[in-house]
């Protein structure tokens, strides 16, 4: 309970002390979301075709056993951690923070194209494999995004301010816990892309 208690101010303080940085953050990630979206509903319908059959031999191809999970593990795993290193070494300067909003924007954008993209395409199948292979496992992942998002950008003003050295005024969120939320959020996203996404497929296809 002391545990929970001590994260749980933590977080509240981490979120008081960088409140402009976190609606900064969160802008950027919804305005990418929301050019997914728009973008999508103007293709061409050649184009949309062309996701829709690619997506629909994806499925296939697991539903036929034709799913090998070590490629799946490897590009999920890219997919994942590349953010996390973009977040982590642009910490360093005020400088790098466009990098890093642009790297959540993309994130954004991502989702709001896929999402479309399934809903539009897939009736209610694509409720289902919207609701269970993408918002379920990136709910976690973009909470993880926009704390290391918020942590880099801050850290970036910090050590640009004090000429090099890291700011120890915000303390609210430890690097223990960080590290062990990234693993955590790397290893639940590997679990539903390489496991309970080709079933969910299986299950509904």
């Amino acid at each position: 309970m002391i545990k929970s208690r001590t994260l749980s101010v933590g977080l509240k303080e981490n979120y008081s002390k960088n409140f402009i940085i976190y609606m900064m953050v969160l802008l950027f990630l919804l305005s990418g979301f929301l050019i997914g979206v728009y973008l999508f509903t103007y293709l061409d319908s050649e184009i949309v075709t062309y996701l829709k059959n690619d997506f629909i031999e994806y499925m296939n191809a697991i539903q036929n056993g034709n799913f090998t999970i070590m490629h799946t593990l490897k590009t999920t795993f890219l997919t994942v951690a590349i953010p996390i290193l973009v977040f982590v070494l642009f910490s360093t300067s005020v400088l790098f923070s466009p990098i890093t909003l642009v790297t959540l924007s993309l994130k954004g954008f991502t989702l709001g194209f896929t999402i479309t993209f399934m809903l539009t395409n897939f009736s209610f199948k694509g409720v289902i494999l919207t609701l269970f292979t993408i918002i379920l496992p990136n709910a976690l992942m973009l909470f993880l995004y926009i704390l290391l998002s918020v942590k880099s950008i801050s850290r970036g003003i910090s050590r640009t301010r004090f000429k090099g050295r890291f700011s120890t005024n915000d303390n609210s969120i430890s690097l223990r816990f960080l590290i062990l939320f990234v693993l955590l959020s790397i290893l639940i996203s590997l679990l539903f892309q390489c496991l309970i996404t080709p079933f969910i497929i299986k299950l509904i296809y």
